[in-house]
């Protein structure tokens, strides 16, 4: 999962998918690693923190059902880890 967002057009997270799933991606990884709060998040990307709160749960349902999708998370939260 590569994004290659510029700030501006991660702040229009509603205006294109790719925005908002790296906006979601963001919230998660804040989450899991608990480097940030959803406020904060919210903050970076320009949306009030239920809407992230909601994107965050929307995703993290996705990568329940998508085989694909967890590994890919999981990968991203590595990479901050190490």
């Amino acid at each position: 999962m590569e994004y290659s967002l510029s700030p501006d057009k991660l702040r229009a997270f509603a205006q294109s998918r790719l925005a908002s799933e790296a906006g979601a991606v963001i919230g998660w990884l804040a989450s899991e690693l608990g480097s940030a709060t959803l406020v904060a998040v919210g903050e970076v990307v320009g949306r009030d923190v239920s809407t992230i709160s909601s994107a965050v749960r929307r995703l993290s349902e996705r990568a329940r059902r998508d085989p694909m999708l967890s590994p890919q998370l999981e990968t991203i939260k590595a990479t901050w880890v190490s």
